[in-house]
């Protein structure tokens, strides 16, 4: 049985074709990996006013404390723009502890969106800037950004972040 050169040039030729499709799909796959939200908890607020956290001069993701994203979140309330930390990985009490009175910046898909203040949401200082509230409820970390923590306050990039945890977590009913 003899076998024909342009056999085994067909298999190469198949072959390639497979390598060349996997390259052309790789640079994809490495960027759905990429989270899209990335919170990053900063320096301390100290007795300031927390007015240092809304410096631009802060990179988007910026060496943190504390970092989440998408992957840390289990649940997702769109009618009051709620997280919930992954209660597996982070502590209500330490984890909260950690975050509240420190400064942080939220990015999505690699631009800082927002700077401003992570805070209890029971703490009796109040900032008209940028605030993530820290809300601990049974055993677990509620997360919550608006644009402050008094008079006028409204939520802060709740499509942004619908965007991207309402399409994999799981919905939470509103509170």
């Amino acid at each position: 049985m003899t076998h024909s050169p342009y056999g085994n040039r067909a298999r190469l030729g198949a072959l390639l074709g497979k390598l060349c499709l996997c390259l052309l799909l790789a640079p994809g796959l490495a960027a759905a990996q990429t989270p899209r939200l990335v919170l990053s908890i900063t320096q301390p607020i100290g007795a300031s006013d927390g007015s240092q956290c809304l410096r631009e001069d802060i990179p988007a993701i910026p060496q943190a404390s504390l970092t989440f994203t998408e992957n840390d979140v289990t649940g997702w309330s769109p009618g009051d723009a709620r997280w919930t930390l992954d209660p597996a990985r982070f502590s209500e009490s330490a984890t909260g502890h950690e975050m509240s009175g420190h400064c942080f910046v939220l990015a999505i898909d690699g631009q800082a969106v927002s700077r401003g203040l992570a805070l209890w949401v029971y703490t009796a200082r109040l900032t008209g800037y940028p605030t993530l509230n820290i809300i601990p409820k049974d055993g677990v970390l509620i997360l919550q950004l608006t644009s402050g923590n008094h008079r006028g306050i409204r939520l802060l990039h709740a499509q942004e972040l619908d965007a991207i945890l309402g399409s994999r977590i799981r919905r939470d009913p509103a509170p």
